[in-house]
């Protein structure tokens, strides 16, 4: 029995080895961290990787700061100047995910898709809006998956934060 239970563990040791790969990429994203104070905006900060569909290879982005935060800054950069009494804006249920095409006749692109849900309380009016950004990037030729993360995150942090803003914007009264 002793015998059968080490060579069973050392057959699942070798076939844990076999193939592995060291897949997980950390992903700085320290410049994208924009400061603002707006406390007022608030965005659950609950860390994750992102795991790379469609990619040679098993691939699994390792975000720093994560995306959350990094979401919830560009929000409150672009946020900022729209602020007036007794506005609270509470964002959740973020959902982000990247994934790379390789049509037959053309170049790979990678799409991100983040999406997240946005409650603006303007002086006790409510108004739910989900936001959706879906930017695409053509994949460079190294396959630095980090570098072209950390772009397509910038844009689509952008392209919801500027409509948050309008939002925002809209909901004075």
């Amino acid at each position: 029995m002793t015998k059968r239970a080490l060579a069973l563990a050392a057959s699942t040791l070798l076939l844990a080895a076999c193939g592995r790969q060291d897949t997980r990429t950390p992903v700085p994203l320290q410049q994208l961290v924009q400061p603002a104070s707006a406390p007022w905006l608030t965005l659950p900060q609950d860390a994750f990787d992102v795991p790379v569909r469609g990619a040679d290879g098993k691939v699994v982005l390792n975000p720093s700061p994560s995306v959350p935060e990094v979401l919830q800054a560009q929000l409150r950069h672009a946020a900022q100047p729209e602020y007036y009494t007794d506005l609270v804006v509470s964002c959740d249920g973020l959902k982000t995910g990247m994934r790379v095409d390789t049509p037959e006749d053309g170049p790979s692109s990678a799409t991100l898709d983040l999406a997240l849900h946005c409650r603006i309380n303007a002086r006790g009016i409510f108004t739910d809006r989900g936001y959706a950004a879906h930017p695409t990037l053509p994949v460079p030729a190294d396959q630095n998956y980090a570098r072209l993360f950390t772009a397509l995150l910038d844009a689509a942090g952008k392209d919801v934060a500027g409509r948050l803003a309008a939002d925002i914007h809209a909901s004075r009264r």
